[in-house]
């Protein structure tokens, strides 16, 4: 996980991009269609699973394994 310091800038963070994904996550929403949806805030696919991570490690989101999507805890 990436997080602010003294050489990493906020908009860098992991949590920083968490908090741009987070307002585009509707119920039963694949991981595609919500990387879709966001790329334009994100660089790459890494930086999108990072922030993915931390909102699943937050609590804010849960992935639903059987159906391959993800809701919102």
């Amino acid at each position: 996980m990436i997080l602010p310091n003294k050489t990493i800038k906020a908009s860098e963070s992991s949590l920083f991009k968490a908090t741009k994904i987070l307002p585009f996550i509707e119920n039963n929403m694949s991981p595609l269609e919500l990387y879709n949806i966001t790329n334009k805030y994100l660089i790459d696919i890494p930086d999108f699973i990072q922030a993915l991570d931390v909102l699943f490690v937050l609590g804010k989101i849960k992935l639903d394994s059987d159906n391959e999507v993800i809701t919102i805890a």
